[in-house]
């Protein structure tokens, strides 16, 4: 492993050292915001990252994924510090801007300067191996952050938390700044930034099996989110306090770190079954009755696993797939895609969880994913095959990439 890629998987683990994410659900409790004000809440910050997600991918593109990596982490700073600060919801949804702005700064620039590194090193078929090691480190941080945050919020108070995380945001800003920038196809800077939004869009839909692997990428990402945004409310339905919901978030972290870890061993292992396990595990888990609370977390503990390596495996399908020259811009016209899907997501959970329960909100969530299946199957059928570059639903095998754009 060179320098660089340490650095970069080093980084991108310190920003997942947040020591009160897995007490913020309970914090926002403590200043009077409800469930359902906490669904518009990640709506809100969900929705500033639906209009900036192109924008930044186009600047991690133009001016370099390094500079989008420092000033994410300079982003996360301030939402830390402004959650710290809060005592109303309006506060807090200022702390929410700021952390809609560090994702869509940082979504795929850490994907995307870690790929174009092993490929400068001539090991871009390495890249599943070690960007599941670098999510791994991320959700290792935030396992041990997690119990740290727990730890402080039982012992002290749950702002503290805020505050000791304004550590490890200050260390990650020097060291994303020490970050190399990798050697990539330059963009054409002539082509305006709207005809190169038009061009990562246009690469979504250039084949049936790009369109696909889109499609396992917004379900395994809606898995992803909304597991992970709305656990502790799952939790807390469950009856734990305060230091269980933080101890079983963060061992949650570590969970999803050790399916980053292995992801890359099930390369071999179909995406369509991986995504069929995802969905089971998900409506078992959520109709579980709550008197069988602790199968209801091993039911948690089971979808959060497969749904990680279904994540990592598809994001490694999807890289292999994308030119260097836009591949921020892409993955950032994936994820404007993935905001709209949690979006409608994050209202109805909301909604059905505030007048229902949070258990049957996420079966709510689980019929959107079926919706996000048929839907895909349904526009790829009407796609014809193209040369471009595939990477099977089949048995995942590694292929080269090119730089040659649909036309």
């Amino acid at each position: 492993m060179s320098p660089q890629v340490r650095k970069i998987i080093l980084s991108h683990g310190l920003t997942g050292f947040i020591c009160w994410y897995g007490v913020e659900k309970v914090f926002q409790k403590t200043i009077g915001i409800s469930v359902l004000q906490v669904s518009l809440l990640a709506i809100s910050y969900i929705a500033i990252s639906a209009l900036l997600n192109v924008p930044t991918g186009i600047l991690a593109d133009r001016k370099g994924r390094r500079f989008a990596i420092v000033l994410a982490t300079i982003c996360l700073l301030f939402s830390t510090i402004v959650g710290g600060l809060s005592h109303n919801l309006w506060v807090y949804f200022a702390s929410f801007i700021l952390w809609g702005l560090f994702y869509t700064t940082q979504n795929g620039s850490y994907q995307a300067i870690l790929y174009d590194t092993l490929k400068e090193e001539g090991r871009e078929k390495d890249y599943a191996r070690y960007t599941g090691a670098s999510v791994a480190a991320f959700w290792t941080a935030v396992f041990l952050s997690s119990v740290i945050g727990a730890w402080i919020g039982s012992h002290f108070n749950l702002r503290l938390a805020y505050f000791v995380t304004i550590i490890p945001n200050v260390i990650n800003i020097f060291l994303a700044l020490t970050l190399h920038e990798p050697e990539r196809k330059k963009h054409d800077h002539t082509v305006t930034s709207f005809s190169m939004a038009r061009q990562g869009f246009k690469f979504l839909k250039s084949s049936r099996q790009v369109l696909l692997l889109t499609g396992a990428f917004l379900l395994s990402s809606m898995l992803s989110w909304t597991t992970n945004e709305f656990s502790q409310l799952f939790f807390i339905e469950l009856g734990f306090g305060v230091l269980f919901v933080g101890v079983i978030g963060a061992f949650s972290g570590l969970l999803q770190a050790g399916g980053s870890f292995i992801a890359h061993r099930f390369t071999h292992v179909s995406i369509r079954l991986m995504t069929v396990l995802s969905m089971l595990a998900l409506f078992i888990t959520f109709i579980i009755p709550i008197h069988l609370r602790y199968l209801a977390v091993a039911g948690f503990f089971s979808l959060v696993i497969l749904r990680q390596v279904l994540y990592i495996s598809n994001d490694a399908a999807l890289q292999h797939s994308l030119p260097s020259s836009i591949r921020a811009t892409t993955l950032s016209s994936v994820g404007v895609l993935n905001d709209g899907v949690l979006i409608v997501c994050y209202f109805l959970f909301g909604f059905v969880s505030e007048h229902k329960n949070v258990r049957t909100g996420y079966l709510v969530v689980g019929l959107c994913g079926l919706l996000i299946i048929g839907i895909t199957w349904l526009l790829s059928e009407k796609l014809k095959y193209r040369s471009v570059p595939e990477y099977p639903l089949e048995p995942l095998e590694a292929t080269a990439e090119t730089d040659s754009f649909p036309r």
